[in-house]
């Protein structure tokens, strides 16, 4: 457009210019004042009220819905005396977590990394540990009624004077890995070695 106007201020002379392209410069300044401003008003509109919301709002949830997948991690966590009842800690990585004295019943405990937690007196009535990894951990003078072991690796874990003998998901050779002593309370058929 620019390119435009100077060849014809070039070629013609000011006293023919509006006479010869008078029609071409009204039809320009009509684009330049009036359709230039209302495309650039419309595609504002349309980018901050339709676009940009959507896009802002579908990146939030899908990196909401990606940090979902992945564990929560409280490594050397104090989670000591508190009264925690029903969390989910589900795949969480609690791993070297002080849970002495603390009631956690009915909480979700399913995959979760429990390694060389110590968890002395803690309650834990119907709390779920099926595939968790409970290595090393100290579970000394626990309260572990109706808690499910389906799956979970109990190797080198520490179970004397805990009650345990409605836990569900036990097998023999779970506790043929871990270790207790004879105040240990187990489900009838189930031994566990001395510490």
């Amino acid at each position: 457009l620019m390119g435009w106007f100077v060849d014809i201020l070039a070629r013609s002379g000011p006293e023919n210019l509006w006479r010869d392209h008078g029609t071409g410069l009204m039809l320009a300044a009509g684009l330049i004042l009036v359709v230039r401003p209302i495309l650039a008003w419309l595609h504002e509109v349309l980018s901050n009220q339709y676009v940009v919301p959507q896009t802002t709002s579908l990146i939030r949830w899908r990196t909401h819905l990606y940090t979902l997948g992945h564990a929560l991690s409280y490594f050397q966590a104090d989670f000591a005396g508190l009264e925690l009842k029903g969390k989910n800690f589900s795949g969480a990585r609690l791993r070297q977590a002080d849970m002495s004295l603390a009631i956690m019943n009915r909480s979700n405990f399913s995959g979760a990394d429990l390694r060389d937690v110590e968890a002395y007196g803690a309650l834990f009535s119907s709390a779920s540990f099926a595939g968790a990894s409970l290595t090393n951990a100290s579970f000394v003078g626990t309260y572990l009624q109706g808690a499910n072991f389906r799956g979970a690796n109990l190797t080198g874990a520490n179970f004397a004077g805990a009650e345990m003998d409605r836990a569900v998901g036990l097998t023999q050779a779970q506790l043929n890995a871990a270790c207790g002593d004879s105040s240990t309370r187990l489900p009838s058929g189930l031994w566990i070695p001395a510490c």
